[in-house]
């Protein structure tokens, strides 16, 4: 076994991990608050049937304002394959996910949203497509053609705007 710091605003958690750590996933978070929970037992769940307890779950709070730090606490006494990373100030979901994935130790390593948007169960999928396939990488697209998302109305026009002024801003094709 080895240490591994469970980092919080208030000090610093230490839990054993297994040395042989086969898939790693980072889920950089920014209030969330209680759909966090959820998301971290869903995503253990899955990744406990395909890799027994051979899996670590990074989650990097990204300067949450809500309630999002109590919740990981909690979540960091229930789950033991879980590693908290919480800083104060926002920096940005690229800077979270960076931060999460330089403490991975896994084989295999792989980030998703924390917001449930893309159902963690999907890593289960993935994880076998990229066994049976030779894949060294894999993402999930909710732009893809064949993907299926359940969004309010004024989620989707606000995405569809945002994709086309940023392709128009940075001449994008």
């Amino acid at each position: 076994m080895i240490w591994v710091n469970i980092w919080y605003n208030q000090g610093i958690y230490l839990k054993k991990m297994p040395k042989d750590i086969q898939f790693s996933i980072v889920l950089p978070c920014y209030n969330v608050g209680r759909v966090i929970l959820k998301c971290i037992e869903i995503t253990a769940d899955t990744l406990r049937k395909k890799h027994g307890e051979c899996f670590e779950i990074i989650v990097v709070n990204d300067g949450s304002k809500d309630h999002t730090d109590k919740y990981l606490k909690l979540a960091a006494i229930r789950e033991p394959r879980l590693k908290v990373i919480s800083y104060q100030e926002n920096k940005g979901k690229g800077y979270a996910t960076r931060t999460g994935l330089s403490h991975c130790t896994g084989k295999v390593v792989g980030f998703m949203d924390s917001d449930l948007d893309i159902p963690p169960q999907i890593l289960g999928t993935y994880s076998n497509m990229m066994e049976a396939d030779g894949y060294d990488c894999l993402v999930a697209s909710k732009t893809h053609k064949n993907s299926v998302i359940n969004r309010p109305f004024h989620r989707i026009l606000l995405s569809c705007f945002s994709r086309n002024l940023i392709g128009i801003l940075f001449q994008l094709k």
